[in-house]
């Protein structure tokens, strides 16, 4: 005599007819269940937002990281800067050409309260301790020289004292002449 099957009975989940597996869901209401504590799916924004901490100053992202330290989310079909998507989302579209700055200084921040559409010499020049910003806000080279138009020259992007170099010029034709005489 033979057992006779019978079908198995359907996911507990309400209009889904799969048959159940595990915990009386089927696999797609259990692998949810599993992995965000619910078998209702979440959007996109709803996940985005549940990996944002949010303190009394800035809302800091736990989700993945870029190798430079700033949040990433996969979003599209992509990893996006979160920041940005914050942004975006919450402020509007990012200006064409300008880049987000972070105005408190903490890279994982996603509060759009503290980010700030701007041009990337903008972004560059905020960031304390950037060599560009330290050489804009000297004056005068190391020798105590005004940098002023007629004394300071560029070269690959870096600023020099005419005054230092003439100086170097002439100390470099005295150790010369000096070898050539001993």
């Amino acid at each position: 005599m033979g057992r006779s099957k019978l079908p198995p009975a359907p996911c507990s989940e309400e209009g889904c007819d799969q048959p159940k597996r595990s915990l009386g869901l089927c696999w797609k209401h259990y692998m949810r269940l599993h992995t965000h504590g619910t078998t209702y799916k979440p959007t996109t924004q709803e996940i985005f937002w549940s990996r944002v901490e949010k303190t009394e100053t800035c809302w800091l992202w736990r989700g993945n990281q870029s190798v430079d330290g700033y949040p990433r989310f996969k979003f599209e079909g992509r990893p996006q800067n979160a920041h940005r998507l914050a942004y975006t989302w919450l402020i509007g579209p990012i200006p064409a050409g300008l880049q987000i700055d972070h105005l408190c200084r903490v890279k994982i921040c996603v509060n759009p309260a503290h980010l700030e559409p701007v041009t990337s010499g903008e972004n560059t020049h905020r960031i304390p301790g950037h060599p560009a910003v330290l050489n804009a806000a000297k004056t005068h080279c190391p020798r105590g020289h005004e940098y002023d138009l007629l004394n300071t020259y560029f070269a690959n992007g870096r600023r020099f004292c005419r005054a230092c170099r003439a100086i170097q010029q002439r100390e470099k034709r005295a150790r010369r002449r000096a070898s050539r005489s001993s």
